[in-house]
């Protein structure tokens, strides 16, 4: 038996509880069941089947399974937890009073809901006038039986002795409870009774991140005792803000006995979901095994269960999150798409009288899809799938073919199939960038499936909460296709994320399926550039058990490509030139052509004003420094203030960080009236604010 000492409480949680959520890995009934399901397939067939395996099951005891199907509570807590709900009174939900109770009720009485936490504070005895909102959460709650108001009398306003044998003298009520607070208050307005609990609870409400008017009216709310909320929140004053100066001081002491560490706690969280656990915290919980462990590799001898794991660079290009309520933005994002003008039966039929032969046969086998679907959704029958990849040089055309086949999904299926209701999708166009969406009136893939943007430790795909999910679900619960343009700028592990995502969505559990059962139309040229930090897109994901899938890429996607050159179809030598290009094909005459295009900076015909693509950073900012020194205009210098937070001390250390840790982030930004500046993140794309939009600087 190996006994050790435990020297840290907090690293022997941690380490109980990853015991407790290791991932179950003794499938070998399921694995020697698909092993023989696959008898006499080759090696690859079989590996997939073995990583669906790994990918869509887990081994669950039978307790456990008759636990979670009799949905009785997983953990239970020594303290009760309240959630507060601080958003303006229009955006509340209220309840409505049982069905027995409205029966009863008089025609016009319009007292149909049921009283809130808020209401029954707003008619709290005077008793309790000075006592906020979040103390009287944690401190009183309603049930039991009603208890006669003579009872006041002989109740002392003390804690319970310890001659009770009751909960209180087990240390289970808190010592900082007030005993000015009498254990039972009867509530103005004929609202009942509420009693005192043995112990605070827990109280949950929402915290506003920003220093806005919203945040100090929360702030108000929840610290600072008020009686009318309509009125008293301002008590006066034109401004939150102006009320939250005058009272900040008793706002403090309130909000220091239940948000203890608030800040701190929140920053090691964040941390801990992008940096994960800290690894030398094992060597605190159990030493001993560390050092065999450590000994064990010395040697060689080490036996390596999992497949190692790359840490490759997501390729994020998405502005950091607005100051938003991320629901509301999620509806305003598909909103957009939802009012996405169709086209027009005249430009429909001009469209459609342009496309070339290989151009119409894309449509047709869309269409062939479209009429199949519609039968099937009519019958209640499975949505056939299909995966394709449109590929083809740029001026084929392909963005060309999207809006067509945009178009006739929401003709066909979405208005004949009867299957649709108007705020839901059949078909949702996206793209890698917000400038290639932007073109294509369509969305981010990382804005239309919730992807969160920034730098992540690994490529590991990472689900996203109930709340989003269902949000996501009301949305894209019926997405037949999902088209994704310039798809060489996806790499294999956002394909996979993808995959994933849509099944998470859709709900879908067959081991076999892909992408939810969601029609996929990649779109992109294959021959561009590699992925920036991914691989390509047909390569294998860097996730260990996605790998034993094989590439999602290869063993889903069939071909079609669009070869005739329609943006330069009246220069044709121009047009060969440019497929030569794309595949390293050139001739001599090819290079001649292009060195003789190439012109120096000292020419008097040198474009100077037009936009200039570099490699370094270094040279870009050269570039721009150059030019702005040319303007004889107003200049302005912008220095930026950056701070970090040390998580253990809580001092604040002023200074200048690389700015790869500052998302890009400048030390100085430069402008003048007249320069031309470049938007380098995603801000609103449906409004061409995005990566790569450009402006002018005008005073």
């Amino acid at each position: 038996m190996d006994l050790q000492f435990i020297l840290d409480p907090y690293s022997c949680i941690m380490y109980i509880t990853s015991y407790m959520l290791k991932s179950e890995r003794a499938m070998s009934e399921l694995l020697r069941k698909v092993a023989e399901e696959s008898r006499g397939e080759d090696l690859k067939a079989k590996l997939t089947k073995v990583g669906s395996a790994f990918l869509n099951n887990r081994e669950l005891s039978a307790q456990e399974a008759a636990w979670k199907q009799t949905s009785l509570p997983l953990h239970r807590a020594s303290r009760a937890r309240v959630f507060v709900n601080t958003a303006p009174k229009e955006k509340r939900v209220s309840m409505l009073k049982p069905q027995s109770v409205l029966q009863d009720m008089a025609d016009e009485d319009d007292n149909i809901f049921c009283t809130s936490l808020t209401d029954r504070y707003e008619s709290r005895p005077d008793i309790l006038k000075d006592m906020s909102l979040i103390e009287f959460a944690a401190t009183y709650k309603t049930g039991g039986q009603d208890v006669p108001d003579e009872v006041f009398d002989h109740i002392p306003d003390v804690r319970h002795s310890c001659d009770d044998q009751d909960a209180t003298c087990s240390g289970e009520t808190d010592e900082e409870d007030d005993k000015r607070y009498p254990p039972v208050i009867t509530l103005l307005n004929d609202m009942g009774q509420m009693r005192k609990r043995k112990r605070h609870c827990i109280v949950r409400f929402h915290k506003e991140k920003t220093d806005g008017e919203e945040r100090y009216r929360n702030l108000l709310m929840l610290y600072y005792p008020w009686r009318h909320e309509d009125v008293d929140l301002k008590a006066g004053f034109s401004l939150f803000k102006d009320h939250y100066d005058s009272v900040k001081d008793t706002v403090h002491v309130n909000e220091a006995k239940f948000s203890v560490h608030a800040e701190v706690i929140e920053e090691a969280y964040e941390n801990l979901q992008r940096n994960g656990p800290p690894e030398d915290v094992w060597d605190s919980v159990a030493p001993n095994v560390e050092y065999q462990q450590a000994e064990q590799i010395a040697e060689g001898t080490t036996t390596q269960n999992d497949l190692p794991e790359e840490n490759d660079r997501d390729n994020i290009d998405l502005a950091p999150h607005r100051n938003t309520n991320d629901q509301s933005e999620l509806y305003r994002r598909f909103s957009t798409d939802l009012n996405t003008t169709s086209l027009t039966s005249s430009i429909y039929r001009s469209m459609m009288r342009s496309l070339n032969a290989a151009q119409m046969e894309v449509v047709r086998v869309h269409r062939k899809w479209c009429k199949d679907s519609i039968y099937a959704l009519q019958h209640d029958q499975p949505v056939p799938q299909y995966t394709l990849f449109l590929s083809g040089p740029g001026g084929v055309g392909k963005s060309h073919v999207i809006k067509i086949i945009h178009h006739e999904t929401i003709r066909l299926l979405q208005r004949l199939s009867g299957h649709y209701d108007p705020d839901e999708l059949s078909v949702l166009i996206t793209a890698f960038t917000g400038t290639a969406a932007f073109n294509i009136n369509g969305m981010t893939l990382h804005s239309a499936l919730g992807f969160g943007g920034g730098p992540k430790k690994s490529n590991e795909y990472k689900p996203v909460g109930s709340e989003k999910l269902h949000n996501l679900r009301l949305r894209l619960g019926k997405l037949k296709l999902l088209i994704i343009d310039e798809c060489s700028m996806l790499g294999s592990d956002h394909l996979y994320h993808t995959h994933r995502r849509l099944e998470d969505i859709c709900g879908t559990c067959d081991p076999d399926s892909r992408f939810g059962g969601v029609s996929i139309l990649a779109v992109g040229d294959l021959f561009q550039l590699q992925p920036v930090g991914q691989r390509h897109v047909f390569d294998l994901p860097t996730d260990s058990y996605a790998k034993l899938h094989g590439s999602l890429w290869e063993e889903n996607f069939t071909m079609m490509e669009l070869t005739e050159c329609v943006r330069q179809r009246e220069d044709q030598d121009f047009a060969q030139l440019l497929l030569r290009m794309r595949t390293a094909e050139c001739t001599e005459d090819d290079i001649t052509v292009l060195k003789s295009r190439i012109i120096s900076k000292t020419d008097p015909h040198y474009p100077s004003e037009v936009l200039h693509v570099f490699k370094t950073n270094r040279e870009v900012d050269d570039h721009n420094k150059d030019h702005l020194q040319k303007l004889s205009t107003q200049h302005f210098h912008i220095q930026a203030i950056d701070t970090k937070k040390d998580i253990y001390t809580g001092l604040v250390d002023v200074g200048l960080y690389k700015t790869s840790n500052d998302r890009g982030l400048k030390e100085t930004v430069s402008l003048a009236v007249g320069a031309r500046v470049m938007v380098t993140v995603n801000i609103d794309v449906s409004d061409g604010l995005v990566n790569g939009a450009l402006g002018k600087c005008r005073k």
